[in-house]
C-alpha cells in the first residue's frame, strides 16, 4: 500500500514484517488541527485493466489502536488521551486511477503554470444509507495536480444501502463497463461511461471524521 495523501490520517495495525500488514487503518478527529486531512492510499502500485477483489471493513478499534493524538501525555492523570471521536468515515475503493505524478505546464506567453494531466480516477463510495459511483479529480487543465486537502469528487450515481452493522465484507468486480459491489449480501451496479475507463491504479479514499479499518485486501486484475 502506497500512502498518498494521509500522513496524520493513516496508519497500520500489527505488521507481519518490516513491509508488511493485513490492516490499514485510518482516523481524523474534526476539533484537532493537522490530522482531519483525509486519506488517499493506493494498492499494489500497478495498473489494473479491470478488478476483481474484496476486503473487510471494522468502524470499530481493536484495544492496541493508538491514535495520532495519543503521543501527548498527561501529567494529572498520568497516561495519555485515548479518547475518539465516535464518526463514521465513508470507505471508498478507487480504480481506474492515472496521472498520479506529472509535471506543470507553464504557457510561455502567460508565465502561468497548470497541470494538462491532473490525478483522476473512479470509485464507488460506500456510506450507511448509499452507494455511489464518484468521478474522482480535478477537471483539466488544473491549477494542483491533486489537492492535499481532499481530492475532488463527484457523484455520478447513486443507489440507497442498508449497511448499519460496525463491520462488513466489501466485494468489488470492474470489467468493461459495469462495476458490481456487494457489501454484506446486498448487490449494486454501475455503469461506466467507457469500458477505458476501469484501466489504472486502485486503492482507496476515506473521508470524514471518525476511525475505520480495512483487513485482509485481496485483488486480481482481469485482463486478459
Amino acid at each position: 500500500v502506497h500512502v498518498l495523501d494521509g500522513k496524520y490520517t493513516m496508519f497500520t495495525g500489527r505488521r507481519t514484517s518490516r513491509v508488511s500488514t493485513k490492516k490499514l487503518r485510518y482516523y481524523a478527529h474534526p476539533d484537532r488541527q493537522g490530522i482531519t486531512k483525509d486519506g488517499l492510499a493506493l494498492f499494489g502500485g500497478r495498473r489494473f485493466e479491470g478488478v476483481k477483489g474484496s476486503f473487510k471493513v471494522d468502524f470499530k478499534p481493536d484495544a492496541d489502536v493508538f491514535p495520532a493524538h495519543a503521543t501527548s501525555y498527561n501529567r494529572d492523570t498520568k497516561g495519555y488521551d485515548l479518547s475518539m471521536h465516535d464518526g463514521r468515515p465513508s470507505v471508498s475503493f478507487i480504480f481506474g486511477m492515472h496521472d498520479i505524478w506529472r509535471d506543470d505546464y507553464q504557457d510561455p506567453e502567460t508565465r502561468k503554470r497548470s497541470y494538462p494531466n491532473p490525478t483522476q480516477g473512479w470509485a464507488v463510495r460506500v456510506s450507511s444509507d448509499k452507494v455511489e459511483l464518484l468521478r474522482l479529480g480535478e477537471t483539466a487543465p488544473a491549477e494542483v495536480q491533486r489537492k492535499r486537502e481532499s481530492i475532488k469528487t463527484t457523484v455520478v450515481a447513486t443507489k440507497k444501502n442498508r449497511f448499519k452493522a460496525v463491520d462488513a465484507e466489501i466485494d468489488i468486480k470492474v470489467k468493461g463497463k459495469r462495476v458490481e459491489v456487494e457489501v454484506d449480501g446486498d448487490d449494486f451496479t454501475f455503469k461506466l461511461p467507457t469500458a477505458e475507463a476501469q484501466g489504472g491504479y486502485i486503492g482507496w479514499f476515506i473521508e470524514g471524521p471518525g476511525f475505520v479499518e480495512l483487513r485482509k485486501p485481496s485483488f486480481k486484475s482481469l485482463a486478459k
